[in-house]
């Protein structure tokens, strides 16, 4: 199974975009707002073609206002290189939301390159400019590039920012818990080199994302994941007696907590329990 889009930063920038989105739906008529609908709706190739031709024409809050939803629907399309060059020069903007809006999802795309001290630093920057909870997933991803930079005291102060920040997104709640709860000062980032096997220990949920029966396939599927609490590749055997590798994600002490989680993925992710993991 792939995931293209790790659905839960797609759901942060869809959350980024709503003020703008709202103020630029109002701000034109006709083709100069299509891009907005097409956006709104997930039709993120029609969305990216119309705003970034209005980005090259407008000029003010309107240039920027397109800029950003061209840079965001290109993100979304995992087009990363256009991303960046419609989101960096509006990263500056007077305009707070359109800033950190653009600023987290540069951010974002500078953790999926692995290149974290840049990822937060941006991150911490637009969760400046943010309110709410999408100040708090800022934080809380800045959090997450500073453990894979294993800054774990830096890690755990990201992440109890965040949790100040929530207001109305219980399952963001639950994510910045997760990850408070599973940290310990000096532990090493959950990046593993090779895959772990099931043990003894207490019944626990987790999230399963997809199971390869290659170790280098499952690498690459976790580093989609690497934003969640505890995500790794386990070696397992499959039903009929063959070796793959699982991508795994947390390990709760209840079903509802999983499933969370599971609905916060999406896709074909599954609910099992495991044991010493």
């Amino acid at each position: 199974m792939r995931i293209r889009i790790d659905s839960l930063r797609l759901l942060f920038t869809s959350l980024l975009a709503a003020v703008v989105l709202t103020g630029c739906a109002g701000s034109g008529s006709g083709s100069k707002a299509d891009y907005v609908a097409a956006y709104q709706s997930g039709r993120y190739s029609e969305a990216f073609e119309s705003a970034s031709r209005q980005a090259t024409v407008g000029s003010g809050p309107r240039r920027e206002k397109a800029s950003l939803i061209a840079g965001l629907s290109a993100h979304a399309l995992s087009r990363n290189d256009d991303a960046v060059k419609f989101l960096s020069p509006v990263q500056n903007s007077s305009d707070n939301a359109i800033a950190g809006e653009a600023g987290a999802t540069l951010g974002l795309i500078a953790a999926e390159r692995a290149q974290h001290e840049q990822a937060a630093e941006l991150l911490v920057k637009a969760g400046r400019k943010l309110d709410g909870d999408n100040a708090a997933r800022a934080f809380m991803y800045a959090g997450d590039s500073y453990k894979s930079l294993r800054k774990d005291t830096e890690a755990r102060g990201m992440w109890a920012l965040a949790q100040t920040k929530v207001q109305n997104d219980s399952n963001l709640r639950v994510l910045i818990g997760d990850r408070l709860r599973t940290s310990t000062p000096g532990a090493s980032p959950s990046q593993p080199t090779s895959p772990t096997q099931p043990g003894t220990g207490a019944v626990r949920h987790t999230v399963q994302v997809g199971a390869f029966s290659s170790f280098t396939n499952a690498q690459r599927e976790l580093s989609r994941y690497r934003s969640y609490g505890n995500a790794r590749v386990v070696e397992i055997t499959s039903r009929d007696g063959k070796k793959l590798f699982a991508v795994r994600i947390g390990q709760y002490a209840t079903r509802a907590e999983a499933e969370r989680i599971r609905q916060n993925i999406g896709g074909g992710a599954t609910i099992t329990t495991t044991a010493g993991e």
